[in-house]
């Protein structure tokens, strides 16, 4: 009786081990890591918004019209259109159009640097003087950086009002893959179309 015990339980054991034999000795390649997005070590971002090429017309001197020729932008940044002298308008060739706070927000690992876009004449930001960055990592962490690009302030020598600009410098607790940026920190949590209109998300 005691021999058919044993039997019984050695085919037990052996056949408990061959099952972990069989799971160890599964092929390496058949477990395959999902790859995780690495961010570049230094990116910068034009968080901006602007023409991507404008109308060109000309009166026909036979009172027939105007002769016009859509003129693409082929450089980014304030240029002149219609030769008037002013650089007043703003081409945007990146594929990209956001809206918010006109910024350049850079990062070297996990330093940030943010600053507005000047307006045309360099007088105050493009758009709004501040913004609220919500800086977001791989692993999903998050941290928020409000900035304040530029101020107003009475320039007592030249009896005028003037503006200072700011780049708003930060060492994050992680190195980030995305922000988020609006002039309101509310819109960071709203769920309707408000989010898509004010807050402009991207991917370093």
């Amino acid at each position: 009786m005691k021999q058919i015990i044993f039997a019984v339980i050695l085919i037990a054991m052996t056949s408990f081990t061959g099952c972990l034999g069989f799971g160890e000795e599964e092929p390496d390649e058949l477990i395959t890591p999902i790859d995780a997005y690495e961010p570049p070590q230094a990116s910068t971002i034009m968080v901006d918004s602007g023409y991507t090429g404008y109308w060109d017309c000309d009166d026909e001197s036979d009172g027939s019209g105007s002769n016009c020729e859509y003129i693409p932008c082929t450089k980014h940044g304030y240029q002149e259109f219609h030769n008037d002298g002013n650089a007043n308008d703003y081409c945007d060739i990146d594929g990209h159009t956001n809206y918010g706070p006109q910024t350049i927000v850079k990062k070297i690992g996990n330093q940030v640097s943010i600053e507005c876009i000047k307006d045309w004449e360099g007088i105050s930001c493009k758009n709004y003087n501040s913004a609220y960055v919500l800086f977001t990592s791989i692993e999903g962490l998050q941290e928020m950086i409000y900035c304040s690009m530029s101020e107003q302030y009475y320039d007592d020598q030249n009896d005028n009002y003037e503006w200072k600009y700011h780049k708003c410098e930060a060492t994050l607790g992680f190195e980030p893959v995305s922000f988020e940026i609006t002039h309101s920190h509310e819109y960071l949590s709203d769920t309707n179309s408000n989010y898509y209109y004010y807050v402009s998300f991207r991917v370093f």
